[in-house]
């Protein structure tokens, strides 16, 4: 049920990606997005809005991460790597951002096809 859970998050993003762009390019860093159930925040990674968004802690699976076509090397950081991440004020403007939503309709499908929901 935790990974339906991460799952039902992840859609949420995806299916919302356009809202969340027109809002993060309106107002910059340090924005809220209330969607739903999900908070999304432009401060915070993949990881920290599926997080802040669940009822239980969780990992993501990295093997999702590692089949990801655009996959830095760092499970801990699978979108362009550490050095990057922490140069970011926003994750998800420009290459950042069009890199984050593609990993999210990676771990998507990646899910889907886990759970039987494709």
């Amino acid at each position: 049920m935790k990974d339906l859970e991460i799952l039902e998050i992840l859609k949420v993003l995806q299916s919302n990606k356009n809202l969340i762009l027109e809002k993060v390019l309106g107002k910059g860093c340090n924005t809220k997005v209330i969607l739903g159930k999900v908070c999304f925040h432009t401060d915070y990674s993949i990881c920290g809005n599926i997080w802040n968004s669940l009822t239980f802690n969780h990992d993501l699976k990295t093997e999702y991460y590692r089949s990801w076509e655009y996959y830095s090397g760092n499970c801990g950081y699978p979108v362009s790597g550490k050095a990057v991440y922490e140069s970011l004020e926003n994750f998800w403007v420009g290459e950042q951002g069009q890199l984050r939503f593609s990993l999210i309709d990676h771990l998507v499908k990646c899910y889907s096809k886990q759970l039987g929901a494709m």
